[in-house]
């Protein structure tokens, strides 16, 4: 029952907005027809009685919006369900209106959308209301409240911002566990909000607790599951056998030319890859750019050409990143690169959406995006490690497998709708890691160059 008027107000709040836009469009264009009824239906008469006549026209309008709102999207609010059920034979939310499709249905929707917009959103805080409350019932805690101003705001807290709550609270603690190598949010298949760790060893899953605690502010405690899942160690994905690219000083550290970027200020452009890939003898906490710092494009085993110079990297809590400028564009084989027009930042939305990557040393991979935000550990070939928050992962699609292998750092993850999505930094047996490419740019004031 509770997802039937959950399903009819979501339609209902929806479907009052459209009915608000047309009611106001013909207040605005009525008073110019010259018909002295609909004259000042946007001014507020002192007049009692002309006060009482304008509001029962304005409420005409409402309906008369209503029924047009209604007649515009009547089979919004039957054919979702039937194609549903006729495929699925899963009963939908909404199918019971199947039953009552008549005039009678009609009339009653065209009158409760002239409620407006704001009537049907009180309705859904209601109904939202009476979903925590049952689950708050059950929680011995929710007695310990002390005023009715805890009980609402208790109420009007989700699972969902709970969990979001105690995960930044405690990320940076859970990363630093022995054993851990990557941290995320998830959901169980009831579409209870839980954590996913990840373990370098089965020892470490076996020591974690399976229910992490949290207090909140008020000192109310809150138990959220943990899904464990032993990957191995997430490694900085560089390595001899694979790279298309490499610094001049260190040839044998190779990996993947991501993409082409340009400034934004400066209109000058770069290649864009890992700082692990590209950074030579330079620093983790600086960069001091040295002359003649060439990156190299490997031909062949025996050959490699000077494409661009390096100049800018680091590695923080956000990027493992370094760009070269380039010496002329003429060198980049730009029919090479994938075709990319914008980028997008991957959030929750994401969630199981088919990417390509194009890695030097697996060539072109197909992946899926399993999870948007993940704060990962990453082991380098120096013995170095960096946590690193807000990047996502990829598995295969048919299994949780890495997609990449060593030398597809700096690959571009993409959407054949031309989204550029991000660059992969490492991976474990299960799962590769990839930095958001909005965020690169954010951070370096720079974007992507568009294959024409």
């Amino acid at each position: 029952m509770e997802d039937k008027l959950l399903a009819f107000a979501v339609a209902m709040f929806v479907l009052s907005q459209i009915s608000e836009r047309i009611s106001n469009f013909i207040k605005l264009y009525l008073p110019k027809t010259g018909i002295e009824v609909f004259n000042n239906l946007d001014v507020h008469s002192e007049d009692e009685e002309m006060e009482k006549k304008r509001e029962r026209i304005i409420f005409l309008i409402s309906i008369v919006a209503g029924m047009l709102t209604t007649s515009l999207f009547w089979n919004f609010l039957s054919y979702i369900p039937k194609a549903v059920t006729e495929k699925s034979h899963i009963e939908f939310p909404l199918q019971w209106m199947l039953k009552y499709k008549d005039w009678g249905l009609f009339l009653a929707i065209s009158f409760f959308l002239s409620f407006g917009a704001k009537f049907w959103h009180d309705i859904l805080d209601i109904i939202y209301f009476y979903k925590n409350a049952k689950r708050n019932l059950q929680d011995p805690e929710f007695y310990k409240l002390g005023s009715v101003e805890e009980v609402e705001e208790r109420l009007k807290q989700t699972p969902t911002e709970i969990a979001l709550l105690a995960f930044n609270f405690n990320k940076d603690n859970i990363l630093k566990r022995e054993g851990v190598v990557a941290f995320s949010r998830g959901f169980e298949a009831d579409g209870t909000p839980c954590f996913r760790v990840r373990f370098k060893d089965r020892s470490s899953a076996a020591k974690f607790e399976n229910e992490v605690l949290w207090v909140d502010g008020r000192g109310f405690e809150h138990r959220i599951k943990v899904e464990k899942l032993v990957t191995g160690p997430v490694k900085a994905q560089s390595a001899q056998i694979g790279g298309k690219i490499f610094n001049a000083a260190t040839p044998w550290r190779t990996g993947t030319a991501g993409y082409v970027f340009k400034d934004k200020f400066m209109k000058k452009q770069y290649i864009l890859s890992c700082y692990h890939v590209m950074k030579a003898e330079h620093s983790w906490q600086s960069f001091r750019r040295r002359s003649m710092e060439d990156i190299k494009y490997a031909i062949d085993d025996n050959q490699s050409q000077s494409i661009a110079t390096l100049f800018f990297g680091y590695r923080n809590e956000l990027l493992d990143v370094a760009i070269a400028q380039i010496n002329s564009l003429d060198l980049i084989d730009m029919d090479s690169l994938p075709r990319v027009a914008w980028t997008a930042y991957v959030n929750k939305n994401y969630i199981g959406i088919r990417v390509k990557i194009k890695g030097m040393s697996s060539g072109l991979v197909d992946a899926i995006i399993h999870e948007p935000y993940v704060d990962v550990n990453v082991e380098y070939e120096d013995n170095s490690n960096q946590f690193f928050n807000d990047f996502f992962s990829l598995s295969l699609p048919d299994e949780l497998k890495c997609p990449t292998v060593g030398g597809d750092s700096g690959a571009l993850v993409y959407r054949e709708n031309g989204e550029a999505l991000g660059i992969i930094v490492g991976g474990s047996d299960s799962l590769a890691y990839a930095m958001k490419i909005p965020v690169i740019e954010d951070s370096l004031g720079i974007e992507i160059v568009p294959v024409s």
